[in-house]
């Protein structure tokens, strides 16, 4: 077999991995829901380092989505549904200003997605599909984005 074929089957598996959305391995401590929730690390599109929860972020991030969707259906003719409807990726990161913050993608359905491994990303689908960031450090939540709204 030829030296240089041997060579390239190893380079050619690791371009193939890179820029894929991962499991992260670091959260498998914690206690959370896993039919609901999944912790993934993905830094395409959002800026900052890969950042390890903690347990008490879970009630942050859980208060502050439950907030959000009180907030955006309180003056909305299409309403978001309950949260617990809705199957979420987190995806934590240190931000620019060094401070602890979530990317949450809220969707209640898959669309054969295997979710728990790649982010579900849908033109429109309306309030079946949302997503907002988290600031952990300030306590607050913005960039509310729901799909197929003006």
């Amino acid at each position: 077999m030829n030296l240089s074929y041997l060579i390239s089957i190893p380079f050619i598996l690791f371009i193939c991995s890179c820029g894929s959305s991962n499991l992260s391995t670091d959260h498998q401590d914690l206690q959370y829901d896993t039919s609901r929730i999944v912790i993934l690390t993905d830094s395409s599109g959002r800026s900052g380092i890969p950042l390890k929860l903690v347990q008490d972020d879970f009630s942050v991030i859980e208060k502050l989505l439950k907030q959000c969707i009180k907030d955006y259906n309180s003056g909305n003719n299409l309403p978001l549904q309950d949260l617990k409807n809705y199957k979420c990726q987190y995806v934590p990161i240190l931000n620019g200003e060094n401070q602890r913050e979530v990317w949450v993608n809220c969707f209640c359905q898959t669309m054969d997605i295997n979710w728990k491994s790649k982010i579900v990303q849908i033109m429109d689908g309306g309030t079946c599909f949302f997503n907002v960031r988290i600031n952990l450090a300030k306590g607050s939540y913005f960039n509310l984005y729901v799909n197929g709204t003006p």
